[in-house]
Order: C-alpha cells, then sequence, then structure tokens
C-alpha cells in the first residue's frame, strides 16, 4: 500500500485539545498518514462522537491540555482497544 502525504496549510493552529480514538503509537500509523499528536486533527476526529466518548462524557474541546490528558486515561481505561490520545485541534 503507497501512502501519500499531502501538506496542507495550517491556517491556524491554537491550543486546544480534543480527545482521538487509534492515535497511540503504533496505532495510528494504521489509521493516520501523519502522527495526529504532531500535526493535529480537525475536531470532527474527537472521540466524543465515539460510543465510548458518549458514555464517557468526553469533550469536543479542550483547552486545558491536563483536563484532556485526564478523560483520556479514563477513557482508554473504560475502553482498553481504543487507544486514545490527546491531540491537538488544528482549525482551518
Amino acid at each position: 500500500m503507497v501512502r501519500f502525504h499531502v501538506e496542507r496549510p495550517m491556517l491556524k493552529r491554537n491550543f486546544m485539545f480534543t480527545i482521538v480514538k487509534h492515535a497511540q503509537h503504533p496505532v495510528w500509523e494504521h489509521h493516520f498518514l501523519v502522527d495526529p499528536k504532531v500535526e493535529g486533527v480537525p475536531p470532527k476526529m474527537s472521540a466524543m462522537y465515539t460510543h465510548a466518548g458518549r458514555a464517557e462524557k468526553v469533550h469536543l474541546i479542550y483547552e486545558d491540555k491536563n483536563e484532556a490528558k485526564a478523560d483520556c486515561k479514563r477513557l482508554n481505561q473504560s475502553n482498553v482497544r481504543g487507544d486514545y490520545a490527546v491531540c491537538p485541534v488544528v482549525l482551518g
């Protein structure tokens, strides 16, 4: 399988975070072209939209990274195969 990476322009990179499913190493390599913890993701990739995310009441966007990490840890404990990780949010 050949994967291509196309540079996308970053209109705004901010200090907001979200929890993303399958974003831990090495699992992210099977779901993303680049590491989402480094490049960031749009809000639509949030774990809030997953069944486990709704059950654990995670937020769409976190301004406090420590709060996001705490919710991510709780989410990984409730769904051990989710491989959730905290990623920066990219808007634009």
